[in-house]
């Protein structure tokens, strides 16, 4: 009874996913021997035929033998039936050919499309091999033959023209394909690694561990795993340094977690667990801690995965699949915490928007639209009659949003984008909802949905920030819940401070009081293109121009919601087409306000 319960042991710890996968493996092999087959009934065989070996066999790397020895002996020993006249032999022959096509392409078309994507790349890079460019042209050259790139796709290094194939009648077809070289995949897939390596690395790498992780389920003593430990165990005695615990040996390592499989499990679901996106520079810095403490449980998961017991070969076997999945998630926290560092880093040498930017650039998103336009088709033919036809034409308008932040809340995916790309702070006042956007220390957008409205304000210095901050008794109160409208002025003008009882000293923002507490004003001044004036005489000329500029705002914003939601008809396609016509405007006023460096040449 103890030698039945140890042999069926290893079929408990084989998930169902696993087999699904054979059985479809099974039944594309027996589809390739009888075409004319329905796919129920193909799928029924492979089913029957899986279980047989499943239950016949003694343990897991006998279940993968049997099935590879009788799929291998069935495809050498199967004879297709003999055609009745010489119409239904064209006609059988041209199905066969189909057939095998459609086998060719499903079994290496995901392999040769990457090549053909990528194989100038990796000749560019991969300069010491000689023979490589001529070994991706005959990969190019099946892609083609096998139907997985349009001809005019496949495009030859060695001339740089479209693969040319010969016309060819069915029986010649069919000796085509069995003139193939028998180690057609070994090459196929030797010509992918060097793709894979010199262009997608991190894939490579993640193929390598699943590879290693099956020979580890079948063979604790595979190469492959010697390899890994080998590997492991150099990069541990590279990474140590001064003030750091030396590492000499994979023995040295003493997992701080359970190194049961329950407990990897539990460290695989922590690290699955889902990273809010960041909504302001506290939050980032929260998020970059969380994708550093990914960094890290992937590499304990990988100490703890290699001490698992060697007596146990189904500790393993429970964990499938983990090694890629534990990379994979750790090469997105890396690839997250290199674009979080590389947008601080351009943030930090930006240089400053100044307030007057506000009005001397102008967001006109018809300018833009004809800029576009004439990027992509010539107007040497009449260019007076097209302007003029242009000038006349009317521009149409929207002024609300019919389903954006009126409705329902957005999409998350555009929440993301918005607050994590554009840097844009979702601010709700009640039941109202708009956008704010702040270009430095200058001036400030926010941005309205119903109606459609663009306000751009001035922003106070930090040190009379507090003064233009509403009461909780302003807001709820007097204000009701409801935005207020701050004026053109706002910013621009000294708020007096509330008198308050027995106090004659100085209040926050560098105020006197005399002696009948009253808040003596200093004089207020405002600096704009390169003049510094008194509040009272700049203060209106530059009130204008804010005006000036919300305008405009307005008026491109209403414009881009017109062109975008023109066509939509459900609310399903009008939100879509409302959050791709924000994120243009996001684009524009970013283009125009944010100031960039220019270098001398």
């Amino acid at each position: 009874m103890a030698a039945e319960s140890a042999t069926d042991d290893w079929r408990k710890n084989i998930l169902q996913t696993y087999r699904t996968e054979k059985i479809n493996h099974i039944a594309n092999v027996l589809a390739s021997l009888e075409p004319s087959a329905t796919p129920a009934s193909k799928l029924m065989l492979a089913t029957q035929f899986e279980n047989m070996m499943f239950n016949t066999a003694e343990n897991h790397a006998d279940y993968e033998k049997k099935i590879t020895k009788r799929l291998k002996k069935m495809q050498k020993n199967y004879k297709a039936p003999a055609a009745t006249s010489e119409e239904d032999l064209i006609a059988t022959q041209r199905r066969e050919v189909l057939q095998k096509q459609r086998n060719l392409k499903s079994q290496y078309g995901e392999s040769l499309q990457l090549i053909v994507e990528n194989g100038k790349k990796t000749v560019e890079k991969v300069t010491s091999s000689k023979n490589l460019p001529g070994h991706i042209d005959q990969a190019i050259r099946w892609a083609a033959e096998f139907s997985v790139v349009p001809v005019e796709k496949a495009i030859l290094l060695s001339t740089g023209n479209p693969v040319v194939i010969p016309r060819r009648t069915p029986e010649e077809h069919l000796r085509y394909f069995d003139s193939l070289p028998l180690d057609l995949p070994k090459r196929i897939e030797n010509i992918r690694g060097y793709v894979l390596k010199a262009t997608k690395a991190d894939l490579f790498f993640a193929e390598k561990l699943e590879y290693m992780e099956k020979d580890v389920i079948i063979n604790l003593d595979s190469p492959a795993y010697q390899i890994f430990l080998k590997q492991i165990t150099q990069a541990l005695r590279e990474a140590s340094i001064e003030n750091a615990i030396p590492v000499s040996s994979l023995e040295d390592i003493k997992p701080d977690q359970d190194t049961t499989v329950e407990g990897l499990k539990q460290l695989l679901e922590k690290m699955k667990a889902i990273i809010p996106p960041a909504r302001n520079q506290v939050e980032e810095k929260e998020a970059q801690l969380l994708h550093l403490n990914r960094v890290r449980s992937g590499c304990q998961f990988y100490a703890n995965y290699i001490s698992l017991s060697p007596n146990n070969p189904n500790a393993k076997l429970q964990l499938a699949g983990s090694m890629r999945k534990v990379h994979e998630i750790v090469n997105d926290s890396i690839n997250f915490l290199r674009q979080t560092y590389t947008e601080d880093r351009s943030r930090a040498e930006m240089p400053e928007t100044l307030l007057e930017d506000a009005w001397n650039k102008i967001l006109d998103y018809d300018k833009a639209q004809e800029q576009d336009s004439d990027a992509m088709v010539s107007n040497a033919d009449n260019p007076i009659e097209q302007n003029s036809s242009n000038v006349s034409k009317k521009k149409a308008i929207v002024t609300k949003a019919q389903v954006l932040f009126t409705k329902k809340k957005p999409h998350p995916s555009l929440m993301e984008s918005l607050q994590k790309k554009h840097n844009v702070k979702v601010c709700t006042e009640g039941e109202t909802t708009y956008l704010s956007i702040r270009y430095g220390n200058a001036f400030e957008m926010s941005i309205h949905f119903c109606p459609l409205l663009v306000r751009i304000r001035a922003l106070p210095d930090k040190e009379e920030e507090f003064k233009f901050k509403p009461t909780s008794f302003r807001s709820k109160i007097v204000d009701c819940n409801l935005h207020a409208w701050n004026p053109s002025s706002y910013a621009l003008k000294t708020v007096p401070l509330a008198p308050a009882e027995n106090k004659v000293a100085s209040v926050p923002g560098g105020k006197k009081r005399n002696a009948s507490g009253k808040v003596i004003r200093t004089k207020q001044t405002v600096s704009v293109m390169g003049v510094s004036a008194d509040v009272a005489l700049l203060g209106p000329i530059v009130e204008k121009r804010m005006d000036f500029a919300s305008a405009s705002a307005t008026r491109c914003l209403r414009r881009i919601f017109a062109d975008n939601v023109k066509n939509s008809k459900s609310d399903f396609e009008i939100e879509i087409s409302e959050g791709n016509a924000i994120l243009k405007f996001l684009k524009i006023s970013k283009s125009a306000y944010t100031v960039e460096e220019t270098t001398e040449q």
